[in-house]
Order: structure tokens, then sequence, then C-alpha cells
């Protein structure tokens, strides 16, 4: 509250009429203001976010009896709800283990040596609002570190995980290196109580034999939804 000052008392000289004499009295200067406050207050409350899905449909997606060159794709329906603003939804992946490595490592990857699927995979997945964020043809990092490092031969992903490459292996010369990232913007600025669908689409190129093994994991992942234009940690 600022000080309303009102009126420096300084030295002054008061009249006073006394049995027909004039007396003068001085009250010495004091340095002191008139001030006035009234009292305020501050309050608060904290805002909420929340991301519902589709008690009609799982995140728990069950890619079975997958036939080289044939993908599939599964669906999650979900719901936003936040207050004093917008939402961007992700898609991410815990890129420390083993399934994930399993799934999109490179060659001497930490968590799983032997690199994941590489140029035998397919995977993509896009949102009813955002489009297709990512795409590949060619699950390996080059470096078999998991992470982008900004090398010519790895397929243009940005640093909120959208981008990638479509082109599959059919022989011959190598798609480009296009692991898949621990985290991917599906959709941005949501409005509160927007519903959307995330289609995650997956699949085995026509390249792989019997002999070259077969794919069997489970990889974990979140949807997660944040404030609109924050960072994902």
């Amino acid at each position: 509250m600022q000080k309303a000052v009102l009126l420096k008392l300084g030295g002054f000289v008061t009249a006073l009429c006394a049995t027909g004499a004039l007396v003068a009295a001085t009250v010495p200067a004091t340095g002191a203001y008139f001030s006035d406050s009234k009292a305020g207050s501050i309050s608060a409350t904290s805002g909420h976010l929340s991301l519902a899905i589709d008690p009609h449909t799982t995140t728990a997606l069950n890619f079975a009896n997958l036939m080289p060159g044939v993908n599939q794709t599964k669906s999650i329906n979900y719901q936003v709800t936040a207050s004093g603003g917008n939402v961007d939804v992700w898609l991410t992946f815990d890129q420390s283990g083993a399934p994930y490595a399993a799934f999109t490592g490179g060659k001497n990857s930490p968590a799983w040596s032997d690199g994941g699927l590489g140029r035998y995979g397919f995977f993509s997945v896009a949102d009813s609002h955002g489009g297709t964020a990512f795409t590949s043809g060619n699950l390996a990092f080059a470096d078999g570190t998991n992470t982008y490092l900004g090398h010519g031969d790895e397929c243009g992903v940005d640093a909120n995980g959208r981008g990638g490459s479509a082109t599959i292996f059919t022989g011959g010369t190598y798609p480009p290196y296009c692991g898949v990232p621990s985290k991917i913007l599906l959709a941005s600025n949501l409005p509160s109580g927007t519903t959307g669908t995330v289609a995650v689409t997956f699949g085995l190129n026509g390249v792989l034999q019997t002999q070259q093994g077969q794919y069997e994991g489970t990889v974990p992942f979140h949807l997660v939804a944040t404030q609109a234009g924050k960072p994902l940690a």
C-alpha cells in the first residue's frame, strides 16, 4: 500500500490572543508524515489438467499375429480437461530399458546390444487433431544410443519428435535411420473438453524372413497431457 502523504509538519507559529496580547509559540520539527492504509489479501487456487481415456478403448495395444508386409492400426480415444488454458498431448516411451531398445534401438545400444527391429519394422503414430506425427520404416538409431544427434543419415525429426521417413527396405539401399523418439508431440493447443483419437500403426516389413527371427515384445508407453507450449521434461 503506497503511503498517502498529506502534509509535512515542520516548525510553525501559532498565534493566540490572550488578554489582548499576541502570544507566539513554536513547535519544533518532528519529521512525521500523515498516512493511511487499508487491509488486503491475495487469494489463489491451483488449476487442474487431466487426460481421460475412453473406456471403450484401451492403451494396451495388442498387435497380434503380424504378417510381414501387412501393418495393423490400433486406436485410443481420449478427452482433455483443463482449467485456465489449453493442452498439448504427447506420446512418450521410456528409452532406458531393454523393451524400447529391442523395439527401436541401434546396434550396440546400451540396453540391448543386438539392436532393435531396424529396417524390418514399421511404426507410425497420428492424432485426429495433429495429423501424422511420426513415421519410420527403419526403426534404428544411427549411433546405437537411442538419441538424435543430428546425423545426416537420420530422418529429420524435430525437437518435439515430429517427422520421420516412411521409406521401407525392399533390398539394396537401406532407408534412413529413423529410431522412434522417446517423446512425440501428437496435438497442440487443444481447448478443454476436446476429444481426440490417437492411431498407432505397427508392422513387420516384407523382407523379414522366418530364419531371421520372430519379434515378440511389449513396449510400454504413456499418453501425456501438458500445458500448451510447455516443454515436456
